[in-house]
């Protein structure tokens, strides 16, 4: 399934340009439902406050695209490092096994 029309009615580079459903209808692909989880230990609060939000992580097909997300991207390592490099953390991203 393809999304993207052409330059002047769906632009990768123009995000002020609003795509019309007519020509590229939105697509519900799913449905994510996070739990209530209970946590606030000291441990999962240092753990939660050193992850980084990163939507580059993942398949080629679905990185983000345009010069506004290459500046988000900038920006999002730019925020992370600084907040690493405030609370003395390493900068690799902890596994999903990094706190039980």
């Amino acid at each position: 399934m393809t999304f993207f029309v052409n330059e002047t009615q769906t632009p990768i580079e123009n995000f002020r340009t609003v795509w019309m459903p007519e020509t590229s209808p939105l697509v519900k692909i799913g449905r994510v439902h996070f739990p209530k989880q209970l946590f606030d230990t000291e441990r999962q609060n240092v753990f939660c406050e050193n992850l980084s939000f990163n939507p580059w992580r993942t398949l080629a097909i679905q990185r983000p695209l345009g010069s506004l997300n290459r500046m988000r991207r900038a920006l999002y390592e730019a925020i992370s490092g600084a907040r690493h490099q405030a609370n003395h953390a390493p900068t690799p991203e902890p596994t999903s096994t990094a706190i039980e």
